[in-house]
């Protein structure tokens, strides 16, 4: 936009933000909702025809949903079979979280020998506190991750800050099969800002790592879990 003075100088200003949401991205922010709080579980067909008359779009609409969808690690698509709701193997959440880890270790690490400070992170941990117990599990998956990408963010370091963005969905994807509590969850969290708190970066990286594949370990075999799980969240 272009601003003239009273003196007739002329001057660019910053253009508006605008806050407008596609069809699609409105399809994809519903689909990846029902997806978290386990309305569509592992495994689940997704029916183009049916999405279609459900949300009132067209199919073209719901086949870029899709597409979108598969991008980021949440549905897959099969010859002959169409798209469903991606269910993580054993490989796939080992390698998510190999890399994940690495991430968020090296974020610990650099966060304590930098002496940044922990203001962002531990706004997100009073977020995730601040949560009553019957929270649904999509809430609780977004403030969980929230106190690990204030982690990553304190460090300042935007190719760090972008791939931590890249596996979110997938993440919570992969989390959304676990059965917890919102008390056990945030106990894990102040421990680790304490550990980023401690000025020892060996014990930060250290709290951090056992976090992660703790969580490894209860992802395997818990995808029955899902369904009891939401029902208690919703209770």
């Amino acid at each position: 936009m272009i601003h003239v003075a009273a003196d007739g100088s002329a001057s660019l200003q910053a253009p508006q933000p605008l806050h407008r949401v596609s069809t699609v991205d409105a399809l994809v922010s519903a689909l990846r909702g029902r997806i978290l709080n386990g309305e569509l579980g592992p495994g689940a067909r997704l029916r183009e025809t049916e999405l279609a008359a459900t949300y009132g779009v067209g199919r073209y609409t719901v086949r870029a949903a899709f597409q979108e969808l598969v991008y980021r690690g949440m549905a897959e698509h099969r010859p002959h079979r169409g798209v469903s709701v991606l269910e993580p193997s054993p490989d796939v959440i080992r390698e998510l979280y190999t890399y994940r880890a690495a991430l968020e270790c090296e974020a610990a690490r650099l966060i304590v020998e930098r002496e940044i400070p922990l203001d962002g992170v531990r706004a997100a941990l009073k977020q995730l506190d601040g949560l009553p117990e019957n929270t649904t599990w999509d809430r609780l998956l977004e403030a969980d991750l929230g106190v690990h990408r204030a982690i990553v963010g304190a460090v300042g370091n935007r190719r760090m800050d972008d791939a931590f963005a890249s596996i979110v969905d997938q993440v919570m994807l992969c989390l959304s099969t676990l059965d917890t509590r919102v008390s056990t969850v945030t106990a894990e969290h102040r421990a680790i800002v304490r550990a980023l708190a401690s000025g020892d970066a060996e014990r930060a990286v250290r709290t951090v790592r056992e976090h992660l594949y703790e969580v490894v370990d209860q992802m395997s075999g818990t995808g029955s879990s899902r369904k009891r799980r939401h029902k208690r969240a919703k209770g």
